[in-house]
């Protein structure tokens, strides 16, 4: 049986849960870009005291950078760079990061791939930044074994699909890496579910999804790391932006309550959360509470239920039947119950086709990614 961890990210030293962070996610941008921002991130570790620290090397800040237009260089002879218009990052400067902040992960630089709608415009995205990406595996892996090889490197996944995972990884073969790292904020369940068989079937063992804590992509990877996997961890930022939205968190399947003050709370509203945070007071109460202390319960709260979905997840997957007895008694909608249903078929197929050509298995899933609209952005560009 392997890990299943939380990661939690997008904490400070100003925000961040009183328990139980039992790893940290850091950026090198946010967190190793000069003197004062690593002082900040050994702070950061010195309260939480986390048993696993990751260095991402802030490809998502890249990713929305990107999006906004701004001015992104790689010139590894200009020192690192992190302003309100221009960014320059390089695998040199990610490893120097990482030799001064010591994490137990360091993931290699990746330029993000976005979301785009066509499978045509998927494709040319993905070759615009595939020879960034191979080069960059090369160029972190090296820099990693130079300047902080007491760390695991994870390796960087930009992929829509299956063929562009087996053109990437055959233009990186033979490099040295300990797991790999890959966002899936565009994935349909079935799809991750695909992409780790995929990576199962390679030999690879340790894997780190970023940017989402869903109760199924949870419940999908409690079941990887019981039955596949030696580690897997997952990363958001969940437990304290939806504070910003005023929404508590259900501690049994991720669900939302909105409280913001406008909104209504019907009368027989009854909040049965067990945390120390907020027992004892009902949605109205909480709804009431004057902003400061509501923001710190909500945010106290809402991590404590992310850790309470991935702890009684990885207790109750001892099989897909004792899944499926935990998951559906807490889906409180139709929709929730039919996400539930097609995930439980999903790790169904998986147990029985792991083993076989992924190719039978895409097609029983028939897999599709999301496919969402979005306005192409203006990006500079100076390679090294």
């Amino acid at each position: 049986m392997g890990k299943l961890i939380s990661f939690c990210a997008g904490a400070s030293i100003e925000v961040m849960p009183s328990q139980n962070v039992r790893a940290l996610l850091l950026n090198v941008l946010d967190h190793g870009a000069n003197d004062r921002k690593i002082r900040i991130s050994r702070e950061m570790q010195r309260m939480a005291k986390p048993k696993y620290v990751m260095l991402d090397s802030s490809g998502y800040q890249l990713h929305v950078a990107e999006n906004k237009g701004k001015r992104i260089t790689f010139d590894s002879r200009l020192p690192l760079k992190h302003s309100k218009q221009e960014i320059n990052l390089t695998p040199k400067h990610v490893m120097d990061a990482a030799s001064f902040i010591r994490p137990d992960i360091v993931v290699g630089l990746d330029f993000p791939i976005r979301k785009v709608k066509t499978n045509a415009e998927k494709e040319a995205e993905f070759a615009k930044k595939l020879d960034y990406n191979v080069r960059w595996a090369f160029e972190s892996v090296a820099e990693w074994k130079e300047r902080c090889p007491e760390a695991q490197f994870f390796l960087p996944i930009q992929c829509y699909n299956l063929s562009q995972l087996d053109l990437f990884l055959g233009k990186t073969g033979g490099l040295d890496f300990d797991g790999v790292s890959m966002p899936i904020r565009e994935l349909k369940i079935q799809d991750v579910a695909l992409f780790l068989v995929s990576f199962y079937q390679r030999g690879i063992r340790q894997v780190h999804l970023l940017g989402t804590f869903s109760f199924p992509v949870i419940a999908l990877c409690a079941y990887m790391a019981r039955h596949m996997f030696e580690w897997v961890s997952l990363d958001a930022t969940t437990w304290r932006f939806a504070v910003d939205k005023g929404e508590f968190l259900d501690p049994y399947n991720l669900s939302r309550v909105k409280l913001q003050p406008e909104i209504t709370i019907p009368d027989d509203a009854e909040n049965k959360c067990p945390c120390p945070f907020c027992s004892g007071q009902n949605f109205a109460t909480i709804q009431g509470l004057e902003r400061k202390i509501k923001t710190r319960l909500l945010r106290e709260h809402n991590w404590w239920s992310l850790c309470k979905v991935f702890s009684d997840l990885e207790g109750n997957f001892t099989d897909i039947v004792a899944l499926k007895k935990f998951m559906l008694p807490n889906c409180r909608t139709s929709r929730m119950m039919k996400t539930a249903t097609g995930l439980i078929e999903t790790l169904g197929l998986v147990d029985i086709f792991k083993d076989s050509d992924i190719g039978i298995l895409k097609n029983l899933l028939d897999s599709e990614p999301i496919k969402k609209k979005m306005t192409p952005p203006r990006l500079q560009t100076v390679p090294a």
